[in-house]
């Protein structure tokens, strides 16, 4: 941020490079301490009535627009056709999920876009990541949210995931009251994660 003085172009690009691994640390250990609370029982809940989808979106793009820069894609946040309700949800742990859904998209999208749009259906509000990426086959897509599941081809594009951020994401979706579930229309052909929340009364 400049706080100590004007960063040269080589240093910043290397500053980046740090902020990004250290959030991805960052997102490992919270999917760890969530595994171990979920398995034992622990997790606890702060449900608020009025929480805001937009807001928690706003609040990750700047991460997210640096590592899609690394990777020269273009990020797109589309904003909703019309304004969204206020959801009923844990703020902070949906918006755990949520980066998790566009870290992977980045992770896995080695051209192309990763898009994040909204959309307010019915009792419940939509947050879709879709992405052009290595997509998924049918049968991966069947065991995609158990834990230590990784896709068939997803090793041959990102080496280091541990196969616990979607399983650890559905606990937390589900626990909520919402959904969370992917669509693709196969290898190659990219992928969407969609999560629903229902709305605040």
């Amino acid at each position: 941020e400049g706080a100590y003085g004007q960063n040269a172009e080589h240093t910043q690009a290397a500053l980046n490079k740090i902020f990004m691994a250290n959030e991805r640390l960052i997102q490992l250990v919270e999917d760890m301490l969530n595994l171990t609370r979920i398995e034992s029982g622990r997790l606890e809940y702060k449900m608020e009535n009025g929480v805001h989808v937009e807001d928690i979106i706003h609040e990750v793009q700047d991460v997210f627009t640096l590592r899609a820069q690394e990777k020269q894609l273009e990020l797109i946040i589309a904003p909703p056709a019309t304004a969204l309700p206020p959801i009923v949800a844990d703020k902070m742990k949906l918006r755990e999920v949520i980066s998790n859904v566009i870290d992977n998209a980045i992770k896995y999208t080695t051209q192309g876009f990763v898009r994040v749009s909204t959309e307010h259906r019915g009792n419940i509000v939509r947050i879709i990541v879709e992405d052009s990426g290595m997509g998924i086959s049918q049968e991966s897509l069947k065991t995609l949210f158990t834990k230590f599941s990784r896709g068939t081809d997803s090793t041959k594009t990102y080496t280091d995931g541990t196969g616990l951020g979607l399983y650890v994401g559905k606990n937390l979706i589900e626990s909520q009251g919402g959904r969370i579930y992917a669509e693709s229309d196969g290898v190659g052909k990219g992928t969407r994660f969609i999560i629903e929340m229902p709305v605040a009364q």
